[in-house]
């Protein structure tokens, strides 16, 4: 019974040892990434703004005030306080109305 304990533990000991000494992986170079071209109208970068996209139906995160019809919810808040914060604007674009913006 001991000699398969100390067999256990023997082998237990070489597994951790060889992960441990597994030298670091090279890393690798960051590769070139397209960028997106929009037309000037349709940019989602815009100086003084932070442009949030997100899905406005999800009361009471995101909805559209019916009277009002403004985007109200607490994620609306959440953002627009960031972008107050920031010294930016916050402007809400409808995740479903996204795909016109950004191709």
């Amino acid at each position: 019974m001991k000699k398969v304990t100390l067999l256990i533990l023997l082998v237990v000991a070489a597994l951790i040892l060889g992960c441990a000494g597994q030298k670091e992986t090279p890393k690798a170079t960051p590769a070139e990434t397209p960028t997106a071209t929009a037309t000037p109208e349709y940019t989602l970068v815009n100086p003084g703004y932070l442009t949030v996209g997100s899905d406005i139906a999800y009361p009471p995160f995101e909805y559209t005030d019916e009277k009002t019809g403004e985007y109200v919810g607490f994620d609306i808040d959440l953002m627009t306080e960031i972008a107050k914060r920031m010294g930016l604007e916050a402007k809400f674009i409808n995740q479903r109305k996204l795909g016109t913006y950004v191709t």
